[in-house]
């Protein structure tokens, strides 16, 4: 481990608060009068300025605590924004016997933010078949939508100085009853993003035919009912152009996600590796990506004594079965970013070797974000793509790609890229950016709101 290091620990959202109040019973709302859970990252220092804004009643299919995946950092960086301007009612879905629970660690993640949280009850799905038929999602279970109705009534949704957020595409239904004071916030182009992954599964393959299946879904809802809506919330430029084309109808807004996530990467000046390969492989895209790349580093010569470890979240064993023996034989494998020290590996390029999917990529950002040189393809730059070409290395194909890496590890440019990188993020993607694109997001859905009222008027 080199001597100079820059440490981008994870924030302290997983310690127990010093003051913990028992949940009240499901479907009712309870205050949060804790320590903050986010810790500097929401010091007053961060705060916007006061502002006009109307609660927010932020209807969440997931509960928005960790694990987080793609959908829920999505909620994550909404709530954080919102919360710093204004208060909120979360309502979200629980499972029966888990209710409690989840309702505690609700409270211990947010802390004494002004949000209150009401929790209703999901019910086991009777039958696949019968969802499937209807053209709905295939999910297990379902919302009670009587319940719902109730809940958004109580809040009183419908009044001027409320307005409704459904933070996911399962959601997209309920603008028909509620899009008059209502933005939908589907994170990516779901269909789009379905259909990236269907592409490189296994054509025979049960999990390929679930993603068609998804992929036709997510395509009626875009199609009829993001127009229902005051405004269309995605995370990415590209996100908005796929669906503009799907349903032209619809009015669509973009806000990325912010960093809210790092595992706590860190800097060094002297790392143990020249190339880190941060990789999910039990995503099929991923794999494929890392495959390709590792099979085009075979035939790179300069890169022969290279110090390269993979990072795949899965055992060893699983990852020689995904990737191939010829493909391990090429590099060090860690399933996970810590070493058996409980370390960060460290390298001088990180590489996203991913070639699918759609919206922000996590690790991109995290990379970005802790100051540290980035190599992917074009595609995963979407949603930081101010950076591109200038604060990160990228390229169109995977022998490029390799190439180019060749080229700065050569030159040793790759901690002048990553400043370059780093310093972009932090004057156009930091969180005080997001917070006052949030901000932004919702001033022009009362906006279009105030001019709906005026036209019923007329």
């Amino acid at each position: 481990m080199g001597t100079a290091t820059r440490s981008h620990a994870k924030p302290n959202w997983f310690g127990t608060p010093s003051h913990m109040t028992q949940p009240q019973a499901p479907e009712m709302a309870f205050e949060c009068n804790t320590q903050s859970a986010l810790g500097n990252a929401l010091s007053p220092s961060h705060l916007l300025p006061e502002t006009t804004l109307p609660r927010i009643i932020w209807v969440a299919a997931r509960p928005p605590i960790p694990p987080f995946s793609g959908i829920t950092s999505k909620t994550l960086c909404g709530l954080d924004a919102l919360l710093s301007m204004t208060e909120v009612d979360l309502i979200t879905f629980t499972a029966g016997s888990s209710t409690e629970r989840t309702l505690v660690e609700i409270q211990r993640f947010w802390g004494d933010r002004s949000v209150r949280i009401h929790a209703l009850r999901l019910e086991p799905r009777s039958s696949g078949l019968s969802a499937l038929l209807r053209g709905q999602f295939q999910l297990t279970t379902e919302f009670d939508r009587n319940k719902l109705a109730a809940k958004l009534e109580e809040l009183n949704w419908s009044e001027r100085n409320n307005l409704v957020i459904f933070d996911d595409i399962v959601l997209a239904p309920l603008a028909q009853a509620y899009g008059t004071n209502a933005i939908i916030s589907p994170h990516d182009c779901m269909s789009e993003m379905f259909l990236s992954h269907f592409r490189h599964l296994h054509p025979l393959s049960a999990s390929r035919l679930r993603k068609y299946i998804q992929y036709r879904t997510a395509r009626q809802y875009e199609q009829r009912y993001y127009q229902s809506a005051l405004l269309v919330h995605v995370i990415t430029q590209r996100d908005r152009v796929w669906l503009e084309a799907i349903n032209p109808l619809a009015r669509y807004h973009v806000v990325p996600n912010a960093d809210l996530l790092n595992p706590g990467l860190v800097y060094d000046s002297n790392p143990e590796h020249d190339l880190l390969i941060w990789g999910d492989l039990t995503i099929a895209a991923c794999a494929k990506g890392t495959r390709e790349f590792l099979r085009q580093i075979r035939g790179a010569t300069h890169l022969n004594r290279a110090r390269i470890i993979l990072v795949g979240k899965v055992p060893d064993d699983t990852a020689e079965r995904i990737i191939g023996r010829d493909c391990m034989e090429l590099v060090d494998y860690s399933p996970r970013l810590e070493n058996e020290a409980g370390q960060m590996h460290t390298a001088k390029i990180f590489v996203i070797p991913d070639i699918g999917g759609a919206g922000i990529k996590n690790r991109v950002v995290n990379v970005l974000s802790s100051g540290i040189c980035l190599a992917c393809l074009l595609p995963q730059m979407e949603g930081v793509d101010t950076i591109a070409d200038r604060g990160a290395i990228n390229a169109v194909t995977m022998s490029e790609l390799v190439n180019r890496i060749v080229d700065v590890l050569r030159t040793g440019q790759y901690s002048n890229i990553a400043k370059i990188g780093e310093n972009i993020y932090k004057d156009v993607y930091s969180i005080e950016a997001n917070r006052r694109q949030w901000r932004d997001m919702i001033e022009r859905a009362l906006s279009i709101r105030s001019a709906n009222h005026d036209q019923e008027a007329l």
